[in-house]
């Protein structure tokens, strides 16, 4: 899932504030369901330092319309 200058076909949504933790950002991603109704998904997960704080990003395809989803939360650095 790398920047949208490496040519990644990801959606890059824009960083959400409100987690401690990276289990704190996935149980919110899992929680949000796909405009299709569908809560399924298998999620990929990559942690980065930027700035001052670290980002959580979840990115993966529904398993009911397949469309893509994605979400970025940011953490604090430990």
């Amino acid at each position: 899932m790398p920047d949208a200058d490496s040519g990644s076909v990801l959606p890059q949504p824009p960083a959400e504030d409100g987690h401690d933790s990276d289990t704190s950002a996935f149980t919110d991603a899992g929680q949000r369901a796909c405009a299709c109704g569908e809560f399924r998904c298998l999620w990929r997960n990559v942690l980065s330092e930027v700035d001052d704080h670290l980002l959580s990003r979840f990115a993966g395809t529904c398993q009911g319309c397949a469309a893509p989803r994605a979400y970025a939360f940011t953490l604090p650095l430990p």
